[in-house]
């Protein structure tokens, strides 16, 4: 048995260089190498998906449609302060009724 620190163990990256294709977890399989740089890798991809989203996430949440609502859980209404509704921008439309022209088939 081999104990790994769990955040200075070096797993290696996806790369055509071997240095850095290189794991200090290699006597477990490739495998289990290819698993660690495969989570690494999505690490990456979700946090930058996460940077990306803090705009929308920012200027939703500065929207006043939902303050007064009740919501079953902090939770829900946390989420709903984040989302495209919260804006309000649905309340200025108003459609009460429709022409419909006469036509025939």
């Amino acid at each position: 048995m081999v104990s790994y620190s769990t955040w200075s163990t070096c797993t290696g990256r996806h790369s055509s260089d071997f240095k850095t294709r290189k794991s200090d977890i290699e006597q477990l399989g490739e495998g289990t190498c290819m698993y660690f740089k495969f989570m690494k890798y999505w690490m990456f991809i979700f946090f930058v998906c996460f940077v990306m989203s803090v705009p929308a996430m920012v200027i939703n949440g500065n929207g006043d449609a939902y303050k007064n609502k009740e919501a079953s859980s902090v939770f829900k209404k946390m989420m709903a302060l984040t989302t495209m509704g919260n804006v309000g921008s649905y309340q200025d439309l108003d459609c009460n009724q429709a022409f419909l022209p006469d036509t025939d088939n």
